[in-house]
């Protein structure tokens, strides 16, 4: 499966020097994953990875599986969040996962999940989302990630 990219998107994108510059990969037909390393300019506080961008990653991840796998656009129509730990910055590295749960075509509605991991396995963060195909917007032709 190809991956299309947005050069400008502020998780994945390889163009935003101001972006986490995050890199999914296809891990499975219907999941994705991806090494997140978290740095001190990330803090949201208390030594820990900003909440927002918890929240982002794992949106974003949803939505990349939505449109990697799938090779649509679909928005994020709904999104819930919940973190069991903080991500510390101290973490050299943490796995971020998602997986397709629900293709609804007719209605055009797809359900994701994602969580935030450690290399071992324990569970940071957890998120499920919804996102709704957009008729009207085409996926760019930019380049696809091996």
């Amino acid at each position: 499966m190809k991956f299309k990219h947005f050069p400008n998107c502020f998780v994945c994108g390889k163009d935003n020097p101001h972006g986490l510059q995050t890199r999914f990969k296809l891990d499975g037909e219907d999941r994705i994953k991806a090494e997140f390393f978290p740095q001190s300019w990330q803090e949201g506080g208390a030594g820990a990875l900003h909440g927002g961008l918890v929240c982002a990653l794992l949106d974003e991840a949803m939505a990349y599986v939505v449109h990697g796998t799938l090779g649509i656009h679909a928005p994020t129509v709904s999104l819930e969040i919940r973190i069991s730990r903080p991500v510390k910055l101290t973490e050299k590295k943490i796995i971020v996962k998602a997986e397709l749960i629900d293709k609804n075509e007719r209605r055009r509605l797809y359900s994701a999940r994602a969580t935030i991991e450690l290399p071992d396995g324990t569970v940071l963060a957890f998120g499920q989302g919804k996102f709704l195909k957009d008729k009207k917007t085409q996926l760019p032709s930019y380049a696809a990630s091996p």
